[in-house]
């Protein structure tokens, strides 16, 4: 049996989509008789998938939050970096990581680490610390922007870490040609991961029952640095949609939640925008809604585009990451041209005129998407772990 493990990014919220995908490949092996551990940002409320991965025999790591804002960066630079969208990263040290992972690591003494990026250079203190190590890991590279450019500083090390990873997984294939291009070097060991999805792909909710409604959703955290919800909002607050039949409903939330709020009453948008907060069940959404809406500056492959997508609906996107990969213009769904109100206006106008064919649209989504998703990819992702791991220990044994 061998012994992996995970560590993840995330600093900003207790759980989010990039999380599923390291998250269920640990249950996975865990309950395979391997030993795993996890090392996670610890909060005042666990969160239920924590807890989950405890329940699957998975050991358990927090850090502090003090821990991690010592050595990545002030927790003044955090709040920036959040607002901004991660454009403050030259403020992050390159060559040191939480002292408390770096004894975690060396006293659990894993055969394979598998670190949950955000993007790609978030964990860059702690793979750093691998590769001075020498310990074998893998990087998982969750989301990209063109915006997110290393600093020649930060390029030396990057290039080091990312050349002798294990494998390098990104979620999009538009997300790893990027990748290469910011580390400007070629990456012979990476590939894409698909993340998993919450909906059932043999169960798909039947359409919205007859409504002379448009009901359309967008589900997303409330930040619009990433997510686009002011673009929506400009594009909604536009005279030829406040006389259309439409509804749009605003799921999740976010560190921007109520300037999110403040912005639809801003362009008195209280008639057709309606924010509805987090929901447990996805088929619940699709049950009532006839289409996705995803106005996002960036990505990786979003989850609630894959899921409506499976759930039979067509989706608004704009041309980003992974997003044209799932989604063809007039065919499956509408693709904006670029993240900005215009191209999004346009958009929406074309799906607006085919409304009528959104259900047929959304019914060759579904097809289309079965056939790109793995049943599991969470169990791609253990069973590829497995492989290096075996290796790396071969290698070792030698």
């Amino acid at each position: 049996m061998s012994r992996f493990a995970f560590v993840s990014s995330m600093s900003s919220h207790p759980w989010g989509g990039s999380e599923e995908l390291w998250a269920g490949a640990a249950c996975e092996l865990s309950r395979a008789g391997h030993a795993v551990s996890a090392c996670v940002q610890k909060w005042p409320q666990p969160h239920a998938r924590i807890k989950n991965l405890q329940a699957n025999g998975v050991l358990l790591h927090e850090r502090r939050s003090s821990e991690f804002k010592s050595t990545l960066w002030s927790s003044r630079w955090q709040r920036i970096k959040h607002i901004v969208g991660h454009t403050i990263g030259r403020h992050q040290p390159l060559t040191e990581s939480p002292s408390g992972f770096d004894q975690h690591i060396r006293k659990f003494k894993p055969d394979l680490v598998c670190v949950s990026n955000w993007g790609y250079r978030d964990a860059l203190p702690w793979m750093w610390f691998l590769h001075r190590e020498k310990i074998p890991f893998v990087s998982v590279v969750q989301t990209n922007a063109e915006y997110l450019w290393p600093t020649d500083k930060q390029l030396d090390k990057l290039s080091q870490v990312y050349e002798s990873a294990k494998a390098v997984f990104c979620v999009s294939k538009a997300n790893l040609a990027l990748l290469e291009n910011q580390l400007a070097m070629k990456l012979p060991q990476a590939r894409v991961m698909w993340n998993p999805y919450q909906v059932d792909r043999c169960s798909p909710p039947s359409w919205p029952a007859e409504s002379k409604t448009w009901n359309i959703a967008c589900v997303a955290r409330l930040e619009p640095n990433a997510k686009g919800q002011d673009l929506l909002f400009q594009v909604l607050a536009q005279p030829a949609w406040r006389n259309r039949n439409i509804k749009v409903s605003m799921f999740g939330g976010g560190i921007s939640s109520n300037g999110v709020h403040q912005l639809a009453n801003l362009y008195e948008l209280q008639d057709t925008v309606e924010f509805r907060g987090h929901v447990s069940d996805v088929r619940q959404i699709w049950e009532e809604h006839h289409a996705l809406i995803l106005p996002s500056r960036m990505e990786g492959l979003p989850l609630a585009l894959v899921e409506a997508l499976m759930c039979g609906r067509p989706a608004i996107v704009t041309n980003i990451a992974g997003n044209p990969e799932v989604v063809e213009d007039g065919v499956n769904g509408f693709v904006a041209d670029a993240p900005h109100v215009r191209s999004l206006s346009d958009a929406m106008e074309k799906a607006w005129n085919a409304r009528d064919k959104w259900q047929e649209m959304g019914q060759t989504a579904r097809l289309k998407i079965l056939k790109q998703v793995p049943e599991n990819p969470c169990k791609e992702l253990a069973d590829r772990l497995l492989q290096i791991a075996s290796k790396s220990t071969a290698r070792t044994d030698k």
